[in-house]
């Protein structure tokens, strides 16, 4: 008020003396469609205390992610979230999703470091494990699936791939029920706001093609083949390739 006018503080004086005063003090759009907003806007700068800042959104989601982790024992790097954070373009689905896979593929380690995210999460394109699980499941990138019967698998990353596996299985599972109940895509997000929209729209292109009891069929594979990989001495990288190749059979001959 220190710049205003001396006409302009005498005409907004003679104002408040006629206006009551219960008005002054408005929220959210009612104080915008009010003839007093339109009158000070045009002297003062208002600002508009209504509305989240995005440095208190990125903070906040900061806190979130951080809950998230917390909830499964685990810490996360502060670079991590930076890079979360940018890549995911400030999407919430997005960032739900991406810290999904990162508490997933981590285990039982304590802290989600950024060679975990370069390891699983797709923020700049590239081919990752998490990208050539989804590749399995849905049937829907050859050059994805052969680059799966090509991966190096041992114990370093043979139960992480079936975690992956699994998961993208489950989801199968759930998205079938909606597929099948005939819900739109905009429906099923709905139930699963977590979820990106093109994953949905992928599901659902993937769902009409696959066979109705690929999903539960695979997710019985999974777990014989974890207990098998524990119960002989046979090559895990064997058992990979056996694994891939019948659950391509289910995916193109189970009726």
């Amino acid at each position: 008020m220190e710049k205003a006018s001396k006409s302009f503080l005498e005409a907004f004086l003679n104002y408040l003396q006629e206006t009551p005063p219960s008005p002054i003090i408005m929220e959210g759009e009612d104080f915008k469609e009010a003839k007093f907003y339109e009158k000070l806007k045009k002297e003062l700068v208002v600002v508009e205390l209504t509305k989240e800042k995005p440095w208190e959104k990125k903070q906040r989601l900061f806190s979130w992610i951080e809950a998230l982790c917390k909830k499964e024992g685990k810490t996360i790097a502060r670079d991590v979230l930076e890079t979360l954070y940018d890549a995911c373009d400030k999407s919430l689905s997005f960032l739900y999703q991406e810290t999904e896979k990162l508490l997933l593929y981590t285990g039982s380690e304590k802290t989600i470091t950024r060679a975990h995210l370069q390891a699983l999460c797709s923020l700049e394109g590239e081919t990752n494990p998490w990208s050539l699980a989804e590749a399995i499941v849905w049937q829907d990138s050859k050059p994805l699936w052969q680059k799966g019967v090509q991966e190096a698998i041992d114990s370093s990353n043979f139960y992480a791939m079936l975690g992956q596996l699994r998961y993208h299985y489950q989801l199968g599972l759930q998205l079938q029920e909606s597929f099948c109940q005939k819900f739109s895509v905009e429906e099923t997000l709905k139930t699963f706001p977590q979820l990106q929209p093109k994953l949905v729209q992928k599901a659902y292109e993937c769902l009409g093609k696959l066979p109705s009891n690929y999903f539960s069929k695979a997710c019985i594979l999974l777990t014989e083949y974890e207990i098998l990989s524990k119960s002989t001495s046979r090559p895990l990288e064997s058992l990979w390739i056996n694994l891939l190749g019948r659950l391509q059979s289910f995916a193109t001959h189970v009726k």
